[in-house]
């Protein structure tokens, strides 16, 4: 892989790093807005647990990628 070449990639996981942080901390909102609703208790409080398990998820993600583009891009001048 050539340096340009290197350089979009790295660009394109940069901006893939930020979708998926920012994904990540919108559907952590979701999961506390759920608290706020008039669904069951039970049904509510499951939603609530999956939509925040998956929004840490999705957010660490992001920041883990954004560490490795970092990590990365400090290899390419």
């Amino acid at each position: 892989m050539s340096d340009v070449e290197s350089r979009w990639a790295l660009k394109d996981m940069a901006q893939l790093s930020n979708s998926l942080t920012s994904a990540g901390v919108g559907i952590e909102t979701i999961g506390r807005i759920l608290n706020d609703t008039d669904l069951h208790a039970d049904d509510a409080n499951g939603l609530q647990q999956a939509i925040m398990a998956l929004g840490d998820y999705v957010r660490r993600a992001g920041f883990e990628m954004h560490a490795h583009v970092d990590k990365l891009s400090g290899g390419i001048q």
